[in-house]
């Protein structure tokens, strides 16, 4: 089973790159990476993006189960205002 994500851009009041990932925590770090990536458009204007579960996908049967509602599951702005922790 895999979760559909997709990136809100609030400039643009659209849903942009859906795509699947193993777990809602890997998708929020995936998109946490992309906020300290400097080359990212996530990066430049933190303040203009949101991370939403948008459905599952299970891999075995194909069946795609739509959200009701897509669901927020992390704001660019708030990783913004963190440190990251670099080892």
């Amino acid at each position: 089973m895999s979760v559909i994500v997709a990136v809100r851009d609030l400039k643009a009041s659209a849903f942009v790159h859906p795509h699947l990932q193993v777990s809602d925590g890997v998708a929020v770090r995936a998109f946490s990476d992309a906020v300290f990536d400097k080359n990212s458009a996530v990066s430049a204007h933190p303040q203009d993006y949101q991370l939403f579960h948008c459905g599952d996908f299970d891999d075995r049967t194909g069946i795609v189960t739509a959200a009701l509602t897509p669901e927020l599951l992390a704001s660019a702005i708030d990783f913004a205002k963190v440190v990251p922790d670099v080892h």
